[in-house]
């Protein structure tokens, strides 16, 4: 029998060998170390001098010129028509981190912070709004698909009657955004979500015609103006309406429209609902008595008010829980692999025809956030058998069996999630049928409020 060497190398030349690289790895990390400070010193400085700068009189006074009509009239007059509509108060979010910048998606979905999309997306769009106008509709909505919670929103409570115009960024843009909708010849519009440059497409609607009533539908809370970029879109349309270019506004949250007809500003009050989808709940699948429980939590929309790491710590107490993050954000998973939460993972976000069966493949979902409106995971969720927990803040549901179960009244707090968790697996037929005797009535309701707020 032949022998194994393992090295033929004196173990003595090894071992040095093996300091003699650690030293040199050892000494570029710190290098590597040393550079990382100087640069993040650059950056506090930069920062520094950027706040420096958007706090100046000069900059603020150049902000409001920017803001007149007579600045729309030379802006017009040097650049044309097709002259760059400002992206917002950006500049108030230059300073913020990528999750703080990405905040701006509460009211408005993923995304919210986009670069401008090619022209052909609005070619598009008013194509699908030319072939709508064969079917005289009696209203139309339309909405940003780029934000997945208004998109899902909207074609729930308007469904054939609702279409997508994108974000827009060009005054002629916005011109051929309003002229597709005009020539649709519907009596009425409501702008879902109302999105980069649709302050725009309000005053071009109204130039375009007088008699149309233009509605809108804001998917924000107060809470969420804390984001500039919510705050910007907020007063954009409330001075839209002042301008006499939208006739009404309506809220999801539940209360902000009272304030505003306090106001006497025309509001009113929309509640979000989803179909059912048979008449009897969906059985249950089968399932091996030693598999372990599975957990969604869709991460979709990534910043404090979404409670994402409480959530995910909450369902990792639960033992043996699988937990799935949707989409893997980069620095939740980071937090969930410094905690030790082996049991957390993570896959891409899915098309929103791929929904129900992810869904599906879970036993629990979470939607404990800080702030809502009327949020639509939970309604997609149990729609499909499956229990959704959710946070305080919505008018979701008002049955005293249902909020029991799935109200997380503290829900900064992981174990209070987690004890949620357990009681939902474990109670998941009861609850299912208890909310479909729920959602019957409730659904009833919610299209009123629809017809109502179309009607008003």
């Amino acid at each position: 029998m032949g022998s194994f060497v393992l090295s033929r190398d004196d173990p003595a030349d090894v071992r040095s060998r093996l300091f003699s690289d650690a030293a040199a790895a050892g000494a570029s990390l710190s290098a590597e170390s040393e550079q990382f400070r100087t640069l993040q010193g650059r950056a506090l400085r930069l920062q520094e001098q950027l706040d420096m700068i958007l706090n100046s009189k000069m900059w603020k006074l150049t902000t409001a010129i920017k803001r007149t009509p007579l600045y729309r009239l030379y802006a017009r007059k040097r650049y044309g028509s097709n002259w760059e509509l400002p992206y917002l108060d950006m500049q108030t979010n230059l300073s913020a981190t990528p999750s703080q910048a990405t905040a701006g998606e509460a009211a408005c979905g993923p995304q919210a912070h986009v670069a401008p999309g090619p022209e052909d997306e609005l070619d598009e769009c008013i194509s699908a709004l030319e072939r709508m106008a064969t079917r005289k509709l009696d209203y139309l909505a339309v909405y940003p698909r780029q934000w997945l919670g208004v998109s899902s929103s909207t074609r729930s409570l308007f469904r054939d009657n609702s279409a997508h115009i994108p974000q827009l960024w060009t005054v002629e843009s916005a011109k051929r955004a309003a002229r597709a909708i005009v020539e649709t010849n519907v009596p009425t519009v409501a702008l879902s979500g109302f999105g980069q440059g649709w302050w725009e497409l309000t005053r071009q609607l109204r130039l375009a015609s007088k008699d149309l009533r233009i509605l809108t539908i804001w998917h924000g809370s107060y809470a969420q103006m804390i984001d500039p970029h919510i705050a910007t879109l907020f007063y954009q349309m409330v001075g839209a309406y002042r301008r006499g270019h939208i006739n009404r506004l309506g809220f999801v949250k539940e209360g902000m429209d009272d304030v505003f007809n306090q106001a006497g500003i025309s509001a009113g009050f929309i509640k979000n609902y989803v179909d059912l989808p048979s008449p009897e709940p969906p059985a249950l699948p089968t399932r091996q008595a030693d598999a372990a429980s599975r957990c969604l939590i869709l991460a979709s929309g990534h910043y404090w008010l979404k409670n994402l790491y409480v959530q995910i710590v909450g369902a990792a107490l639960v033992p043996g829980l699988e937990v799935t993050l949707v989409p893997g954000q980069e620095d939740l998973l980071r937090f969930a692999k410094e905690m030790r939460l082996s049991r957390v993972k993570s896959r891409p976000l899915v098309e929103p025809d791929e929904v129900p069966q992810l869904y599906r493949e879970h036993d629990v979902a979470l939607a404990v956030t800080l702030s809502e409106c009327c949020p639509m995971t939970p309604l997609e969720s149990m729609n499909v058998g499956v229990p959704c927990l959710i946070g305080p803040t919505s008018h979701l549901f008002g049955d005293p069996y249902l909020d029991r179960m799935l109200v997380v009244d503290r829900p900064d707090n992981p174990r209070a999630i987690s004890d949620r968790i357990v009681g939902a697996v474990e109670n998941r037929e009861e609850i299912i049928e208890t909310y479909w005797r729920w959602a019957s009535a409730y659904n009833t309701q919610a299209q009123a409020t629809v017809e109502e707020f179309l009607r008003g």
